[in-house]
């Protein structure tokens, strides 16, 4: 099963942005199957974590790994579930190839991902994959047709490389933990804030149409009160507004005067 992305809203010049993201809590709630043994789908939970071993767990169409505790490292946690076509749900046998053609964006509900994650205006999420699994053949045959929705952080273009991560998604964009997922830039390249960048995205604004300059101009003046909230009014010394300005907007990246740096500005987080 391939994983599905979502673009972010803003448009960075070329670069395409994926969107997509995370959460869980602590494993109380997944009882009735030992923590070594997979999780039958009707007892997946918000917040459940799995642990995919190899590139095919990652790529099979149901849970067929262990789930542990989130404390620990895992590839993918529970944030919601999702529904089927009509046509697919009432297949008597489970059709695996429909389901192999389904991506997450189909069957996953999108709209909640951000709330799960605890995002704010302005917050901008890179780098995490969304992943949909279905019942076993024996589940389907006893008529449940849950959907169950996982976000990894998984690198699109290698599922199979299964990188691991420790702890909770849900609310992370609330504290600094989040710039593991925040996005930012190197250059042209997209990167999160853990990671030597030099911008971080703040923000979009509209631009009126103009000259060159005018616009430019403007798209400096409309970013400061967004980096200002963005930073809870607390901006780093030595770092300048670099704004992108597309067609009808222009995004606010900020970042240190000369060099790189690590983690977010993002203000009032724990």
């Amino acid at each position: 099963m391939k994983p599905a992305y979502k673009e972010v809203v803003s448009v960075i010049r070329s670069i395409r942005l994926i969107v997509m993201l995370a959460a869980m809590i602590a494993l109380g709630s997944a009882c009735g199957a030992r923590p070594d043994e997979a999780l039958p789908t009707y007892q997946a939970t918000e917040g459940t974590c799995y642990v995919r071993e190899t590139a095919e767990e990652m790529l099979s169409l149901s849970n067929v790994s262990p789930w542990v505790n989130c404390d620990y490292p895992h590839q993918l946690e529970v944030y919601g579930f999702g529904t089927l076509p009509e046509e697919v749900i009432t297949a008597p046998d489970r059709p695996s190839n429909a389901l192999e053609r389904l991506q997450a964006a189909d069957v996953c509900p999108w709209a909640e991902i951000r709330e799960y994650l605890g995002a704010r205006e302005f917050d901008y999420q890179f780098g995490i994959s969304v992943w949909s699994k279905y019942p076993t053949q024996k589940e389907w045959a006893g008529g449940l047709r849950t959907v169950v929705c996982s976000l990894g952080v998984q690198d699109p273009q290698y599922p199979e490389s299964r990188p691991e991560f420790s702890g909770s998604l849900r609310n992370i964009m609330e504290r600094t933990q989040s710039a593991a997922v925040r996005l930012c830039r190197s250059g042209e390249t997209t990167t999160t804030c853990d990671q030597a960048h030099d911008a971080e995205m703040t923000g979009s604004v509209p631009i009126p149409q103009g000259g060159a300059q005018a616009r430019l101009d403007v798209a400096f003046e409309a970013c400061t009160p967004v980096i200002a909230q963005y930073t809870a009014d607390a901006p780093p010394e030595d770092f300048v507004i670099k704004p992108l300005v597309n067609d009808e907007s222009a995004d606010c990246w900020y970042g240190p005067t000369s060099g790189t740096t690590t983690g977010t500005i993002r203000g009032g987080l724990t």
